[in-house]
Formats: C-alpha cells, structure tokens, sequence
C-alpha cells in the first residue's frame, strides 16, 4: 500500500538534489546543445562548496516548500489510484525529474543495455535513403525491422523506433498484468503521425480493418500513406481516419503544419495552414457499425481528456483496454485517471515511461472484464 505521497516525493527529491549527472541530456531528442545553466557568483561558490562535500541543508525541498510548487498537486490522486509498487516509483521519479532537471534524477530507463539498442537502430538504418520533416529538421531514415522480428518497413526517427518497437511504449507488461493489443482486436489508434504505431498495431491484431488511425496533418499523412504502402500485407488492417478526436463532432480546428509539433487552435489564427473538423471516438463507433473496441491508443498532444470525453459510451459499452499520454501537461496526470474512474467502469491503473526524459509517460488502464 502507498504511504504519505509528499513524504515519499520529499525522500526521492531529498536522495537526488545532489546528483550531477551530465550524461543524461538526450541529444538524440533535444538536439546536441543542452540548456544552459544561469551562472551567478553565489551559484558558483554553491558549486565549489557541494564539490568538496558541504551542502546547505536548507536547500534539500523540506515538506512545506513544495506547497510553492503547486502542479505537484496534480499528481497526487494518481499516486493514490495506481496499482503497483513499480507505477507508484517511477511517479516519483518522473515527478522529481520535472522538479530538480536531467542533471539531478536519472531515470531508470538511462543503462547501457538503452544505448546500446540506440546504436542498434543506427545500424540498421538505410542513411542514404530518408524524408525530411520540418519538425526539428528530423531526418525519418528508412527502416526494415526484420532485424527485430517485426515484418515492418518504415521512415522513421531513431528514437521513434526505439520508443515504439523496442521499448514498447503501447504496452505494459509486469509481473501480474499484461495491457497490449492482442489478435483480433480493434484497436483506435488516436494520433497516427507517420502510421508507425498503425503499423505496430496492425501487426499486433493481425485481423482486416481492425486498426483506426486517426490523422489530420496532411504533411503527416503524406508519410502515413508512403509507410503503409511499404506494408502491403498489414495495409489491409488499417483504415486512415483525416479528422482529429475531440469531445464533441463537426468542430472546426485550424492547424500549422510542423509534423508532431503541429499548432493548432478552435480559432483562427494568421499563417494556418487548413482546417479539420472534428469527430468523437463514439460517433465514428456508432458511423462504422463497430461491434467492438478492444484498445485505445490516446497520444494526441494534450487532447487527451476530450477525446475520452467523446468516448463514455465506447467505453461503457466495450471496456477497451487504454493506453493514454499523461506528459502533455501537469494537469492531465490528476484529471485524465480521474475521469476515467469516476466513470465507475472497474478500471485499474498503471504508469509506464518510455525515455530518459520528462516525454512518453503513459497511463495504462484495464477492466476486470479483461482479466
């Protein structure tokens, strides 16, 4: 059973405040130059000082101080709520990352074995062969996965096909649980990009037009298109849905086109490129006569909340398995579980995180009907 939340999170915070940990800056997602740290005078003897072994105690974050960092209180509720020792730690940790940088916490994720698959893919990357996106200036580099015992061909970034297809990020397996889509499922894939996790779960499910993959980014869609006609025999599981999810259909949304960093807003606004109505999860169940759902994928760059909004009866009547973004906002940690459980469907919850930095954190929920 959990203890006090802040008593733990003032333990984790307390156990890393001192850590100087340069190596754990990920270049590969953030580019080469890391942040640059604000030097003052006192800041520098304060270094001096904690390299030869004398600290302030005042500085360690005692119990009251965190009440100045108000968004750790969105964070509570899901400590309370979620399953397992394992969820409950990498909370912390994750929270405690958010609050002290990437110099003082590192993530359990960041080992050698993590690296070392890196410089896997990197191996098996065609370099002469790729797209270019705007986002970033990304490179998505071709890729046959045949390397990993997926029968997949994509363009892809490096750390997307890490995130994706090594660390598994839509999926969650510890040792008395297991959340992933199987055979035979139908799988809402909410967020579709590049059509790499349409791929991923096409291959999963394995059953025709069992994937719905919802993108509305033409530049997005362009690669989504291109990657699925490299995979003639998973293309046949996967339908193309051109319109965001939201909490209500037929809403216009105006959008900047910048691959995964798109803009977007309900208002207009200068320099949009186009405009993109919306459509709820339950009435494109109810257009497609959808007997089932029995997975939703939600990594909709903080739009999570309102499509489970315009999902109640999808939920209510199937119980699909969930896999949901949290790392979008501070908020969506306390609101996003909430809702969900306050929907009284016998969801339990778990936390999973798919880098060595504060992104992919992602909340997991399965229903004693899926036991």
């Amino acid at each position: 059973m959990p203890n006090n939340f802040y008593l733990d999170l003032v333990q984790i915070v307390a156990r890393n405040l001192y850590n100087n940990h340069p190596d754990n800056y990920d270049k590969l997602r953030f580019g080469n130059t890391a942040p640059i740290e604000k030097k003052t005078i006192r800041s520098q003897i304060r270094r001096g000082l904690n390299g030869k072994g004398y600290y302030n105690k005042l500085d360690i974050l005692p119990l009251e101080n965190l009440s100045q960092h108000l968004w750790v209180n969105n964070f509570e509720y899901l400590y309370y709520l979620l399953e397992d020792e394992t969820s409950r730690k990498l909370l912390l940790d994750i929270i405690a990352y958010r609050l002290l940088g990437y110099k003082k916490v590192k993530l359990s994720l960041n080992t050698p074995e993590y690296w070392k698959q890196i410089q896997l893919i990197q191996l098996h990357e065609n370099k002469e062969d790729y797209i270019q996106i705007k986002f970033m200036n990304f490179k998505l580099y071709y890729n046959d996965l045949d390397y990993l015992n997926l029968p997949i061909k994509l363009y892809f970034a490096t750390a997307g096909i890490h995130v994706d297809f090594i660390i598994k990020q839509y999926e969650l397996k510890r040792s008395n649980v297991y959340i992933a889509a199987k055979a035979g499922d139908v799988v809402i894939d909410g967020g579709g990009c590049f059509g790499d996790t349409a791929l991923y779960f096409a291959h999963l499910s394995a059953e025709i037009d069992a994937v719905h993959s919802f993108e509305f980014i033409p530049d997005n869609i362009e690669v989504w298109k291109k990657n699925i006609q490299l995979n003639p025999k998973l293309g046949p599981f996967i339908s193309l849905v051109k319109s965001p999810l939201w909490s209500s259909s037929d809403v216009d949304l105006y959008f900047k086109a910048n691959g995964p960093g798109s803009t977007v807003s309900f208002e207009s606004f200068d320099g949009y490129d186009g405009i993109a109505k919306t459509v709820t999860i339950d009435d494109y169940v109810r257009q497609r006569e959808l007997k089932k759902v029995d997975f939703i994928k939600l990594d909709i760059e903080g739009a999570e909340l309102n499509a489970l909004k315009g999902a109640t009866d999808t939920l209510r009547n199937f119980r699909p398995k969930l896999a949901v973004a949290l790392y979008h906002s501070p908020e969506d940690f306390n609101s996003i579980p909430k809702f969900i459980k306050e929907l009284e469907l016998g969801y339990r919850f778990y936390l999973s995180h798919a880098t060595i930095h504060a992104e992919e954190t992602m909340l997991f929920a399965i229903s004693s009907q899926n036991d």
